[in-house]
């Protein structure tokens, strides 16, 4: 088994026959290829009969990246998307409730297989971040429209292509991740999960899923380290922004743990209607968290709502791999 073994996941491997508890552990593998917060993976999971209890993964969580957990939680989200997508196209309906303990408790009932789901389910294993620059080709209104119409309870989405909030987020964007790699602190943190291009880690980013050559990324956690791709590495996410094809804005009534989970499972429907659709997508945190920048989007949005995450969707040419992935094992255990 390799760190890239999460993704040699088939529906046709599904356990028809066996028990609500084995077929509910077979959906938690799409879970995991769910993207998350610099590929921390910051989910673990405890399973019992019907239900799965999913908590933030204490050990993998990020001190200076993301002091709130607003990121991890939202990381959590798109897990749980991934989860309750593949339980509706095998016959496994899940409700979740978050809890006071900061747990969320999943509970599945057998229904119907919805095989319409089949698209999405197929868009889990293709999705990539891809962090390139995208094409000019324009994204057609009819995936925008679909993207702005698959909301959760407390959002509202924005899904657009408007030069005015593609220009004011690509500026917002390369100044927070100015900032924040202005900081030795996160620079510390942040070059710990950098890894050279043939890495056997299992959390994490190789090099190349940042759009790195391989002989550069041997060096690429020693100069993300030392502080000398501020400025570089800033104006590369303003460009790639500003070049996006399209943006989505996902904003929320509210700014606590259950509006982040179901921003992030926002976020991941979005990127798995992209990937339906032959768009690529990638995500950044910066603008969201630096100090008030969300402030501006907000506004040019004509919304008194919390920004919580950006999606920069296109066309791209560029080949994008895999990151790697925990395990199943890695991540679940089951209650005595």
């Amino acid at each position: 088994m390799t760190n890239y073994s999460a993704w040699n996941l088939t529906a046709t491997d599904f356990p028809h026959q066996a028990d609500i508890q084995s077929q509910i552990a077979f959906v938690c593998q799409y879970g995991i290829l769910a993207p998350s917060v610099h590929n921390t993976q910051p989910w673990e999971f405890e399973l019992s009969g019907n239900v799965l209890t999913v908590r933030l993964a204490q050990e993998r969580l990020l001190e200076s990246g993301d002091p709130t957990r607003r990121e991890s939680w939202i990381s959590i989200g798109a897990c749980l998307e991934n989860i309750m997508t593949a339980g509706r196209y095998f016959g496994l309906i899940a409700e979740f409730t978050v809890l006071p303990s900061g747990e969320v408790c999943v509970v599945f009932e057998k229904h119907e297989p919805n095989l319409s789901v089949l698209p999405m389910i197929e868009a889990i294993i293709h999705r990539r971040s891809s962090r390139h620059s995208y094409s000019s080709k324009p994204v057609p209104n009819g995936v925008l429209a679909e993207i702005q119409s698959n909301g959760h309870a407390g959002l509202m989405i924005l899904a657009t292509a408007k030069p005015e909030l593609l220009e004011l987020t690509a500026d917002l964007t390369g100044r927070a991740i100015g900032i924040a790699l202005s900081s030795p602190t996160f620079r510390h943190e942040l070059s710990g999960l950098i890894h050279h291009s043939w890495t056997k880690q299992h959390v994490g980013m190789p090099a190349f899923t940042l759009g790195v050559s391989g002989p550069r990324s041997i060096i690429e956690r020693r100069l993300v380290h030392s502080g000398a791709l501020v400025a570089a590495q800033a104006n590369k996410e303003f460009l790639a922004m500003r070049k996006s094809g399209a943006l989505v804005l996902i904003f929320s009534e509210g700014d606590t743990v259950p509006y982040w989970i179901n921003a992030g499972r926002a976020y991941q429907t979005a990127a798995l209607i992209a990937t339906k659709h032959g768009l690529s997508s990638a995500t950044t945190a910066a603008v969201v968290e630096a100090a008030d920048f969300h402030l501006d989007i907000e506004e040019l949005s004509g919304t008194s709502l919390r920004l919580q995450s950006v999606l920069r969707i296109g066309y791209s040419d560029q080949t994008v791999k895999h990151s790697p992935r925990l395990l199943l094992a890695d991540v679940l255990t089951y209650a005595s």
